[in-house]
């Protein structure tokens, strides 16, 4: 179904209420302007963004696409063939996005199963995602880490040095498995952590961090 909007506040609403596959934004509205338009929609949506403007401005196109636009239509070259075409496209888009998120849901569901908790990192290595069982399994508080890389907080009996080695493995983007810590945690002492971890490209082949999962392997070491 089709939903006008006439104003980018009209927009949010919408966009935050409905599932939506396509977005037709004008960037020069009431209550908005440029690409703030622009950084406003993207913020409420992940579904493909077409920008249509009447802008004469040679270096907006490229602003346009760079800040996160699907396709980019100057108002003068914009028909019904046109419009057509680009519905099919974003359609196609919208399918694609929707099919890998069900497949990173799906992959994160699985490894559940193998593992304790599942984690992300960001090109940065700096924690992006830490899955509840973590917290539910070690006491460990997952806000304390997120946005943060690993060392950043302490892990009792690692040196430097073997935070070093640590770092230049992913510096590397090698693989990892079994790379042993211990937490203090509040009111239980401490937990030993098991992490495995994977680089993660993009489709153009560009490194975009790691994934991987842990395991709480506090009873091992004490029994040991």
């Amino acid at each position: 179904a089709l939903v006008a909007a006439q104003t980018l506040g009209e927009a949010i609403v919408a966009l935050r209420n409905k599932a939506f596959d396509l977005v037709l934004a004008d960037l020069w509205l009431p209550d908005s302007s440029g690409l703030d338009t622009l950084a406003r929609i993207t913020s409420a949506t992940t579904c493909p963004i077409i920008v249509l403007t009447a802008s004469d401005d040679p270096g907006m196109r490229n602003a346009a696409l760079a800040a996160g636009a699907y396709e980019f239509v100057q108002k003068t070259e914009f028909d019904s063939s046109v419009l057509a075409r680009l519905v099919r496209l974003g359609a196609i888009q919208a399918r694609t996005f929707r099919s890998l998120r069900q497949s990173e849901a799906r992959f994160r569901s699985l490894t559940q199963l193998s593992s304790d908790w599942y984690w992300e990192q960001d090109g940065e290595f700096r924690l992006t995602f830490m899955s509840s069982h973590m917290g539910e399994r070690t006491g460990l508080a997952a806000a304390d880490y997120l946005g943060r890389k690993r060392w950043d907080l302490p892990a009792l009996y690692l040196s430097e040095a073997d935070w070093a080695r640590h770092r230049a493995q992913l510096t590397r983007r090698q693989p990892f498995r079994d790379f042993e810590m211990q937490r203090r945690v509040e009111g239980r002492g401490s937990v030993w952590l098991s992490i495995s971890g994977e680089p993660v490209y993009n489709a153009d082949g560009h490194f975009v961090g790691y994934r991987g999962v842990g395991r709480d392997i506090t009873p091992q070491k004490r029994a040991q």
